[in-house]
């Protein structure tokens, strides 16, 4: 008696369907994934440079500044670059290091004034002393519920705290 080993026609389209049916019910899921995960990493990027800003500020023992590659509160959204101080905007040569912003995500800084920019001393403090600026990272992707966003909190020392918040929400003080 002679067994074929192999799949007949029939089971291979069954198969098939099953993973049809699967990948249908995770596509919703992952792209909520993707959307979480940019949001995180830019969140991640911008206190990435905070803390670049600060160790270059002490390492060079001059004034360090991340600047936002739009001049405006909402402006950091299209990306930021770490420069010295005495940069104006992210086109210059002297820029240290540029980050891009990502698609369908939102960063905002309600706290920050002009001229936008955050300042770090040689020391590695910040350059202003009052309030401590917050960043909230989101996108209009997100659910309302659950902590998807996340705000950045730069400390008067120069570090940043990341933290978790709803979509909604306002960065704590």
């Amino acid at each position: 008696m002679r067994f074929n080993q192999g799949f007949t026609l029939i089971e291979l389209m069954v198969a098939i369907s099953l993973l049809a049916v699967l990948a249908a019910l995770a596509a919703p899921a992952m792209g909520d994934f993707i959307v979480r995960q940019r949001v995180a990493s830019q969140a991640g990027d911008l206190a990435l440079a905070m803390a670049l800003a600060r160790s270059e500020a002490i390492k060079s023992s001059t004034s360090i500044a991340v600047i936002p590659e739009t001049v405006s509160p909402n402006g950091w959204a299209n990306g930021w670059c770490v420069a010295p101080a005495t940069v104006a905007n992210c086109d210059d040569a002297a820029v240290l290091r540029r980050f891009s912003g990502r698609s369908n995500v939102t960063i905002s800084s309600a706290a920050l004034a002009s001229p936008y920019r955050i300042l770090f001393l040689r020391d590695g403090t910040r350059g202003v002393s009052s309030g401590r600026p917050r960043f909230k990272v989101s996108s209009p992707q997100l659910p309302a519920t659950g902590q998807n966003a996340r705000c950045v909190l730069l400390t008067p020392q120069g570090r940043t705290e990341v933290s978790a918040t709803t979509r909604d929400a306002n960065c704590p003080q």
